[in-house]
């Protein structure tokens, strides 16, 4: 998996492990189009490269969700928060994608409480 997100990543970039199967990914000075398409290509490597274990190919595949400074959020906790939650949307999606983050009604009026 690592070498899939590696793969995918200009030198700038940074990947890290975040907990148990969950990764972050940064793309610094990345608009939101350019996310989407760095997360399509995980997602694809990710999907053509089986793991082989005792000579058996072990498809897998991951859910990503990408949200993006400063539009989903101006701290790494709002962000990690959000990509968490279209993380959420794509596995409900039925795993195998890659959900931007959307504002909704309710995360505006969430923020406008704080």
């Amino acid at each position: 998996m690592a070498g899939c997100i590696q793969s995918a990543l200009r030198d700038a970039d940074v990947a890290a492990r975040y907990g148990g199967d969950e990764f972050v990914v940064m793309l610094p000075q990345t608009p939101a189009a350019g996310a989407l398409h760095v997360a399509r290509r995980i997602c694809n490597a990710i999907a053509s490269s089986p793991l082989n274990l005792n000579g058996k190919s072990i498809g897998s595949s991951v859910s990503i969700g990408v949200a993006t400074y400063p539009e989903d959020g101006h701290s790494l906790d709002a962000l990690k928060l959000k990509a968490d939650s279209a993380m959420y949307s794509a596995k409900g999606q039925g795993r195998n994608q890659v959900v931007k983050f959307v504002t909704t009604e309710t995360d505006v009026a969430t923020a406008g409480i704080a």
